[in-house]
């Protein structure tokens, strides 16, 4: 009898996926020269220092990126994806860029129901142009989507390592935005006798530069931002622009989905006064 054990396939899988991640995005480093502005000196390494914020987008907003995931053919992820990227661009200039996004590392049935915390990150990348309007990219970052979540057993500290990418001042990290669409938040606890409301809490910590979480509130359909940045590279009244700017963005890409979207910054607005 012949074949595979489990563990050598497993490992060709692993050793397969690696390879298809690297290829993907082993052009960052060096072409992602160009990075965030920042409103204080990088320091010489990152901190994890940090804080957050919040704000809603109104129901309306939810419902138009669900009517545009759903004309595209792909999901709401996707539309808040692609809305960041144009934020991106419009603070670097660049219009190639790659966004981390966290997901639960569970890529089959099962997996599903292993005991443990599996969630890895998994670095997209999203391609823009001038000339490419909302509809037609969304059609191309839903095969990029789907190919990463095919791959998102692969450690990413595996595709840093094998890019040869780090952080501070004098590396080039391979992502400094992220991008986590939590789904909707989870019902407050059911207390007998007692009314709970949940609570955001400040941890005083960050995992990038800039970050966007998405949550969708059922009971008052809408979306709510929340945004933890490193305060090592952005200062409050920086960070504060940056849901508003975002939110922004998502309306413009959901109206007018037809219509090449700005990728340039606002003359009023130099790329450097409101950075990551």
């Amino acid at each position: 009898m012949s074949g595979q054990s489990p563990a050598r396939a497993g490992a060709g899988r692993l050793l397969a996926g690696l390879g298809a991640t690297v290829g993907a995005v082993v052009w960052a480093p060096r072409a992602c020269a160009r990075r965030l502005p920042t409103s204080v000196p990088r320091p010489p390494s990152f901190s994890h220092r940090g804080a957050r914020l919040n704000q809603g987008s109104g129901a309306e907003l939810r419902q138009a990126v669900e009517g545009l995931a759903k004309e595209a053919g792909t999901t709401p992820y996707a539309v808040c994806l692609l809305a960041l990227a144009v934020l991106v661009a419009r603070h670097t200039g660049q219009h190639d860029v790659l966004i981390g996004s966290p997901f639960s590392g569970r890529p089959n049935r099962e997996s599903e129901d292993v005991i443990g915390f599996f969630t890895n990150t998994a670095a997209m990348r999203v391609s823009l142009g001038d000339d490419r309007a909302p509809s037609r990219v969304l059609g191309d970052l839903d095969g990029q989507v789907q190919e990463a979540l095919e791959h998102q057993h692969v450690a990413f500290n595996d595709v840093v390592r094998a890019v040869e990418a780090r952080a501070g001042a004098s590396g080039r990290p391979l992502v400094q935005v992220v991008l986590a669409h939590q789904g909707p938040l989870r019902p407050p606890a059911g207390l007998t006798g007692t009314d709970a409301v949940p609570w955001l809490v400040d941890n005083g910590t960050a995992k990038a530069d800039l970050t966007i979480k998405i949550n969708e509130v059922e009971d008052e359909d809408e979306l709510v931002v929340l945004l933890p940045y490193s305060t090592d590279v952005l200062d409050r009244s920086t960070a504060q622009r940056m849901p508003d700017e975002y939110v922004g963005i998502l309306r413009e890409v959901t109206s007018e989905p037809e219509r090449p979207v700005r990728l340039s910054a606002r003359a009023e607005q130099p790329v450097g006064a409101a950075g990551a």
